[in-house]
């Protein structure tokens, strides 16, 4: 809480271009060490390792690549149905500080709700509730 309250100021003028090229840039990384990843969850969770591999990571990715356009949506639905049993909605305005606490059981994916509301938060952020 502590950096994000320090990097807030600065990241919150940051422009929906530099957030799209972030929120990317994260995917890109999910992606590439997706195998590390899923070890690591799997072991903290006590997950199977194909549940994380197979379903969460792949979800994590999409999403992360998905607010990335949302983060230069300047008009449009804030809310829809994007992606099968979930609920979307669009917030632009800079909030704040997020936190979220999630139980150990939740999927992988649920883990980067705060990063795409923080990344791409600022005047144009997403959360998600399935």
């Amino acid at each position: 809480m502590k950096a994000a309250r320090r990097a807030f100021a600065g990241w919150s003028q940051t422009t929906p271009a530099q957030r799209s090229q972030a929120l990317l840039a994260l995917a890109d990384l999910v992606d590439e060490h997706a195998e590390e990843l899923a070890r690591l969850e799997a072991l903290n969770a006590g997950k199977p390792l194909a549940a994380v591999t197979d379903d969460e990571l792949p979800v994590m990715a999409d999403n992360l690549r998905f607010f990335r356009r949302a983060a230069r949506v300047l008009e449009g639905r804030a809310a829809g149905e994007y992606m099968e049993g979930y609920t979307s909605f669009t917030r632009r305005e800079a909030v704040g500080v997020i936190g979220q606490v999630d139980a150990v059981e939740l999927p992988a994916d649920d883990g980067d709700l705060e990063i795409r509301a923080g990344a791409g938060g600022g005047q144009h952020g997403g959360v998600e509730a399935g």
